[in-house]
């Protein structure tokens, strides 16, 4: 009995480790410009020594994967460890995808030498924000729901 409730729980914490996604693109340039329409297809890593720069004006979105009619998204990062300069203007923002699936994170290392971090954005729309949490939360409902469950059954079945 213990066996099945060990493979039980197992399987289902397999359940709860995202899908393994494309492989990160790293931007071996010591200057890279991105400007116009930009399309990530899987996290962008800019590596120690590298800039990437975004123009005023860049829009950012993210290609999302469609399999038999199914939509899987995908959370993409930009993960610097060199330098990012993103500097948007009044009339020429900077716009990162806001769909809720879009960029998931700019992603900067505890030990980077940081200058000088400024983000103001003219809107943020909670209402996804608060839409996705609530999909996490019941997710960790049932998985230690079924944690502790399992836990308690295998203590009384003793």
């Amino acid at each position: 009995m213990i066996k099945k409730i060990s493979l039980f729980i197992i399987i289902c914490l397999l359940l709860e480790i995202p899908a393994l996604g494309a492989s990160p693109l790293v931007l071996n340039c010591l200057e890279t410009i991105w400007s116009g329409e930009v399309e990530l297809a899987s996290d962008v890593i800019v590596p120690a020594g590298s800039t990437l720069i975004i123009m005023p004006g860049t829009n950012i979105k993210c290609v999302y994967d469609y399999e038999d009619d199914n939509f899987t998204p995908n959370e993409w990062k930009i993960i610097v460890k060199g330098n990012l300069i993103a500097n948007g203007e009044e009339n020429e923002a900077i716009i990162i995808d806001p769909t809720p699936y879009g960029l998931s994170a700019i992603k900067v290392p505890l030990n980077s030498n940081i200058n000088t971090i400024k983000i103001a954005p003219k809107e943020i729309n909670t209402e996804k924000i608060r839409d996705e949490f609530s999909v996490f939360r019941w997710q960790y409902l049932a998985l230690w729901g079924l944690l502790f469950g399992s836990i308690y059954y295998a203590i009384q079945s003793r």
